[in-house]
């Protein structure tokens, strides 16, 4: 888990334990929430390149009342919607935006990469978009900050540890979630 969601969670944990609120449900609520955000996002980016209102609701509903993307929210619990909401808001903001859409872009690819790593991987293709080098540069950099900040307070505790997990990964077999 990546030190966001680690954070998340506690939080989470200590909401459930002063409101009597079920911590199984509770924990399902931000990747719903953020499921909604990415349909607003989908019909926007709809609405900016096509201009049809209809067919931005159309692709907005594939995707909210898509049955894979409900069970994978709510009846599984997983969070792969962090990630991606933070993911299409930085696309959302590069392509659809101009004023300082390459420094509010690569910020939410960093939470992007924050929550999970493989948003990364998205990195190339938005850098298609930035057409000088320095430019570039400044997204790749600006990218990574979120993570860099997050992970600085467990490096500056415990360095050996972080060094170690980060170099030498390994899974926990039998572990798959709550």
């Amino acid at each position: 888990w990546s030190p966001l969601w680690v954070m998340v969670i506690f939080q989470l944990f200590k909401i459930s334990n002063i409101f009597k609120i079920p911590y199984y449900g509770l924990i399902k609520v931000i990747p719903i929430i953020c499921d909604a955000i990415i349909s607003v996002i989908i019909y926007k980016i709809f609405l900016n390149t096509s201009l049809d209102s209809k067919k931005s609701i159309i692709a907005s509903s594939l995707y909210a009342l898509n049955p894979i993307s409900i069970i994978i929210t709510s009846i599984h619990g997983n969070f792969v919607s962090i990630p991606l909401v933070f993911l299409i808001i930085s696309a959302y903001i590069l392509y659809c935006k101009k004023k300082y859409s390459i420094v509010y872009s690569s910020l939410a690819l960093g939470f992007a990469i924050m929550s999970k790593i493989w948003p990364v991987l998205f990195l190339p293709i938005l850098l298609q978009k930035i057409k000088t080098f320095r430019n570039r540069l400044v997204y790749i950099l600006l990218s990574v900050v979120p993570l860099l900040i997050s992970i600085l307070p467990l490096y500056l505790t415990n360095k050996d540890t972080v060094i170690k997990r980060f170099l030498k990964y390994e899974s926990m077999p039998g572990w798959w979630g709550f």
